[in-house]
Formats: C-alpha cells, structure tokens, sequence
C-alpha cells in the first residue's frame, strides 16, 4: 500500500514578510544614524567656522586698532616737530630761503 504524500500548506509568506519588516527597520535605523552623524558633522564645521570668523575678525580689529595707533603717534611726532621748528623760527635759529625753510643754519 503506497501511501499519498499531503502536501504541507504554503504558510513561508508570513516569514518572508516578517524578515522584510526586519530588514527595512534595519535600514530606517541606519539612515536616521546616517543622518544624525551628518547633522553633527556639520554642525560642529559650522560652529568651528563661527569661531574662526569671529578670531578673524577680532585680529583685524586689533590690527586696525594697532594701524591707528601708530598713525596717531606719527601724526603726533610730525605736529611736534613743526611746533619745534615754529619756535626755531620764532627763536631765530631757522630762517626761511625762497620759501624753503632748512633745517638748522
């Protein structure tokens, strides 16, 4: 007596669908790891950029403030001089050729 094989019912489907939600989990995980790795990056470029615009700009405020010091003394050292040669000439130890006034005589 030969006896007939039953065939097994086809329940693989809910499997199948089973290790596809898995998988498609697992790739929702990694791209929000992806994207939160990216946001991060990219903050902290932005906050390293801000910092180094603002040490730029406080260097070229130091360097103005360093330019207009320095013109200032040089702007006081020539009104000193043209005080001291006034008072040489007021004094009578410069005298005045042609328009040109010389130094010492």
């Amino acid at each position: 007596m030969e006896r007939s094989t039953q065939r097994r019912e086809r329940t693989g489907i809910i499997q199948i669908v089973l290790i596809g939600a898995v998988l498609i989990a697992a790739l929702y995980g990694g791209l929000r790891l992806l994207a939160s790795t990216y946001d991060a990056h990219a903050a902290r470029q932005q906050e390293r950029a801000t910092n180094a615009a603002k040490i730029r700009h406080a260097a070229h405020k130091a360097q103005e403030q360093r330019e207009a010091e320095a013109k200032l003394a040089q702007l006081g050292a020539i009104r000193r001089a043209r005080a001291e040669q006034d008072a040489d000439m007021r004094a009578g130890k410069l005298r005045c050729i042609n328009g040109v006034q010389p130094r010492y005589v």
